[in-house]
């Protein structure tokens, strides 16, 4: 009984489905993300200046909310002023306590607004957990809803 020898066809798994010119389009074209911004400014100074070049651009959506980048600015300098009146300053630690929302990400260009640096406190871990971060941190200020306090309170 003779053996037939396998064909010299190339396996499909190693044939190309895209010419090199698609596949140089698609890696390297479409790919070109990078964007040039100041080193020195910082992420709300960013957000702020998008919110001025295009305001009723969404910028964030959240289930069936969508915000705009005016209103994120506007709440987030709202809440800025507000940490600033309570003596949040350069430095200061705060922290975030809240359920995924847009008001976590308020939360923190205000918090950035304001000069101070935020730390992000799950709700979803042990209460024990978020007491040791609190200690640990030394936070004096936390945002949260009302009913996220009590696993927060020492």
């Amino acid at each position: 009984m003779a053996q037939v020898e396998p064909a010299s066809n190339p396996q499909i798994n190693t044939l190309a489905m895209l010419s090199p010119q698609e596949s140089d389009y698609l890696l390297h074209t479409l790919n070109d993300s990078a964007m040039a911004h100041s080193q020195d400014q910082r992420i709300d100074e960013l957000f702020a200046a998008q919110a001025l070049q295009s305001p009723d651009n969404i910028a964030l959506v959240f289930g069936d909310k969508e915000l705009s980048y005016r209103d994120v600015n506007e709440q987030a300098n709202q809440l800025g002023h507000y940490l600033s009146a309570q003596g949040i300053e350069r430095e200061t630690l705060v922290g975030i306590c809240l359920e995924r929302s847009p008001k976590v990400i308020v939360a923190m260009l205000a918090i950035l607004k304001a000069g101070a640096a935020y730390v992000p406190l799950d709700p979803a871990c042990a209460q024990e957990r978020l007491q040791h971060i609190v200690a640990e941190t030394g936070l004096r200020h936390i945002l949260t809803d009302s009913g996220l306090i009590a696993p927060l309170a020492g």
